[in-house]
């Protein structure tokens, strides 16, 4: 009775096959690398069968010196550079971003049509709200609750005066070329505003920011130049203080979601300096 073994791979516990799981795709990498296997429309399935939801890398480096995630990452940059990858689904994600600026490539006019009437962003804060695509287009109801929960703190934000996509998208899929350009172009946009917190809403977009722009631009996450901070950090930081004031007692069950990229997958991004 019980549990009788645990999995933790969200594309193994689908496929069944041990190649989709981390062990697996480490034995592809190295194959692929000593010229023993080739691409091949399965080979492919494989690599993007993955999340990237960093569970393996987690658990292998409680006993192994092991960089899992950054071996997951580099087999799908090789796909690209080798003209194999993305698939055709990623590449019409890829062509919105450059488009549109946004994954969904809805109109670059409408990417603030979310903003609750009664909340006006200031001109002028230290802090800057990063909306990101998702709560910009599909999901309002997390951008206009991340303000609402600002504008209760008595915070003053502002927004990006022309917010582009993050590009996770494009990192994760291994098109790091298009998604370095981006950072160097994001980053830039946050310095001119004077900024000193950059807030996200989005785990993806908080990871993206916080340890792959830094990974991207070989530098570390401390020299960005700017504080990168998730909302659930800083309402936090707000409810300690006394600044958010929770008004009455509310009586719920609910599940609450951790997710991969918050939990742990953004950990100070450090270049490696030769030594482990």
């Amino acid at each position: 009775p019980g549990v009788t073994f645990s999995t933790r791979c969200p594309s193994a516990t689908k496929y069944l096959f041990d190649s989709y799981g981390a062990y697996g795709k480490m034995r592809i990498g190295l194959a692929m690398l000593e010229g023993r296997l080739d691409y091949s429309d399965e080979l492919l399935k494989i690599l993007y069968a993955c999340t990237l939801c960093g569970a393996c890398d987690v658990g292998c480096k409680r006993n192994l010196d092991l960089e899992i995630e950054l071996t997951l990452e580099a087999l799908r940059i090789k796909a690209v550079r080798d003209g194999k990858g993305p698939m055709p689904q990623h590449k019409k994600v890829a062509q919105n971003i450059s488009t549109k600026h946004n994954r969904f490539g809805s109109p670059h006019q409408d990417r603030n049509k979310w903003l609750p009437a009664g909340i006006k962003p200031s001109p002028k804060a230290e802090v800057l709200y990063f909306v990101g695509c998702s709560a910009s287009y599909t999901s309002p109801e997390i951008a206009q609750a991340t303000v609402k929960i600002l504008n209760a703190s008595g915070t003053p934000f502002m927004l990006m005066p022309d917010e582009w996509c993050c590009g996770n998208v494009l990192y994760s899929v291994g098109m790091i070329d298009e998604a370095r350009e981006l950072a160097r172009r994001n980053i830039e946009a946050v310095k001119k505003t004077g900024a000193k917190t950059l807030l996200l809403s989005c785990a993806e977009g908080y990871r993206m920011w916080k340890v792959d722009y830094p990974k991207l631009l070989n530098i570390s996450t401390e020299d960005l130049g700017f504080k990168v901070v998730h909302l659930v950090e800083l309402a936090d930081e707000l409810i300690k203080k006394g600044a958010l004031k929770l008004a009455n007692r509310v009586d719920l069950r609910l599940t609450y979601h951790d997710s991969c990229s918050l939990s742990r997958l953004s950990e100070p991004w450090v270049p490696w300096q030769g030594e482990r």
